[in-house]
């Protein structure tokens, strides 16, 4: 048990110090280019995504906490917040 809680709290600490995002900055607003690098095998999971939402408002919006993020809305409300991280 004891193993167990030490193998738990080695991953959370390690999941926090990997994970990054790659679009923090402000000034370097995602570009299709670096969406497919940065996606990789991801990518065309990504694609199909915002082409069933095609019909649907699209718009990058930037967050001190988040990065970079695709939100995806009707006329009220968020349908859907795109968020990019490497893990």
């Amino acid at each position: 048990m004891r193993f167990a809680k030490v193998e738990f709290n080695t991953f959370i600490a390690l999941k926090h110090f990997m994970e990054t995002r790659p679009y923090a900055d402000k000034s370097a607003k995602p570009e299709e280019a670096s969406l497919k690098k940065v996606l990789a095998g991801s990518y065309a999971s990504y694609k199909d995504l915002i082409h069933l939402s095609s019909d649907f408002r699209q718009q990058w919006n930037h967050s001190k906490l988040s990065g970079w993020m695709q939100k995806i809305s009707d006329s009220k409300k968020a349908l859907e917040n795109i968020s990019i991280k490497n893990l």
